[in-house]
């Protein structure tokens, strides 16, 4: 447009920055070629002449056309840069999130097959009564049936990754769960010389929750909790009813978590020392 009138100018947008911006500049003479990349036009190039009377002609528009073609193909690769970084950092995220629930998967396996290892070590060295026999075997046939649902759950990685975990809430007795999991963790708390004393409330222990998944809970704070604890120290597993909400507490003489870590305890597959 060899020659435009101020108001001509405005009207070719409605776009308000354009218009503040036309209006500031009192173009004269506008020149506009597409910016294009493999026919796809994905913004335009403008330029305008104002107060020093030179008016754009046909001769200017090859040049301004290879101008805003560069313009476009440059614009276009660091997009396409911008993607590729995108793209390898969601790849890097999602090996490491496999890295990680491998991790998980193997801590979480182990719990009750130590459980189940240890009762069958007490079974073989023939020192337990009848009744302690009768007792081991249905630990192990307990902790074998969880250890099942574990397996079932973690083969469902998307599940798991995902948080998208199965919930089956019932009635429970959350003491009782308490002590199936520390009579479970038991053989392994000796085998350290560890004490576990208990003071399991169980006057009013009915809630409503997934009995595998508290037990899950326990497991995992009561097997870090021998694990963390040198040979000779004690384990407190404390179970009561504070208004209406039931608090569980296990508190061991071991290392501690570091303070800085503190924040993250909650966070997926974080662990303050791999």
């Amino acid at each position: 447009m060899p020659d435009v009138h101020a108001s001509l100018a405005m009207a070719t947008t409605q776009n308000e920055d354009q218009q503040r911006l036309l209006s500031q500049v009192d173009a004269r003479s506008i020149l506009v070629v597409p910016m294009r990349v493999q026919r796809h036009v994905f913004g335009a190039l403008t330029l305008a002449y104002s107060s020093s009377g030179r008016r754009y002609s046909a001769d200017d528009l090859p040049l301004t056309l290879e101008l805003a073609q560069r313009a476009a193909v440059s614009i276009d690769n660091a997009r396409l840069y911008e993607l590729s970084q995108s793209e390898r950092s969601r790849a890097e995220g999602a090996t490491r999130a496999k890295d990680e629930l491998v991790a998980t998967v193997s801590h979480e396996l182990r719990t009750p097959l130590n459980a189940i290892l240890g009762w069958v070590r007490l079974l073989r060295g023939g020192s337990l009564s009848e009744a302690k026999r009768e007792h081991a075997l249905e630990v192990i046939e307990r902790n074998a049936g969880a250890q099942n649902q574990l397996v079932g759950d973690l083969l469902d990685i998307s599940r798991v990754t995902t948080g998208k975990m199965r919930i089956n809430p019932s009635q429970v007795d959350f003491a009782n769960i308490v002590d199936v999991a520390v009579e479970g963790m038991r053989p392994a708390a000796e085998a350290k010389r560890i004490e576990i004393v208990t003071a399991i409330d169980d006057v009013d222990a009915l809630m409503r929750g997934d009995g595998d998944r508290l037990q899950q809970v326990v497991w995992n704070l009561l097997s870090n909790a021998i694990k963390f604890t040198p040979k000779g120290g004690k384990v407190w597993v404390r179970l009561a009813r504070v208004d209406s909400e039931l608090q569980l507490d296990v508190e061991d003489t071991g290392q501690g978590i570091p303070p800085g870590f503190l924040p993250h305890v909650f966070e997926s597959f974080r662990q303050s020392d791999g």
